[in-house]
């Protein structure tokens, strides 16, 4: 499944979005698209993974774990995600641009890359 026009289309629907990321249950970035320079958003990416794996890890012992997370930031909002089998989406923004919208399209590309997981 080619993941690289769904990562763009949620970053092109989306104003303020700075950069979205598909990453795998390892931290590893399956694909990115955005501003940032490369190594720089793997490193973001990796970081927002482990973070994830923390607040499922606190959550595990409740029955339900968080379906997304929103993490607030001195100069800009993300979104995670979490998909099937450990990997998630994350999508970057200008600080709290747009946070209905974005969590639509956030919703929208999840369902899509599912399919494949």
């Amino acid at each position: 499944m080619p993941y690289l026009p769904i990562l763009r289309r949620l970053l092109e629907s989306v104003d303020g979005a700075l950069g979205a990321g598909f990453v795998d249950y390892d931290g590893e970035t399956v694909q990115l698209v955005g501003q940032f320079e490369e190594y720089a958003h793997r490193v973001h990416l990796a970081c927002q993974g482990i973070f994830l794996d923390r607040v499922k890890a606190v959550h595990q012992r409740q029955l339900d774990p968080p379906s997304s997370l929103l993490c607030v930031y001195q100069g800009y909002t993300l979104i995670i995600k979490p998909l099937n089998n450990g990997y998630f989406l994350a999508l970057t923004l200008a600080h709290r641009k747009a946070l209905s919208k974005a969590f639509r399209a956030v919703e929208e590309a999840a369902m899509r890359l599912n399919l494949d997981l």
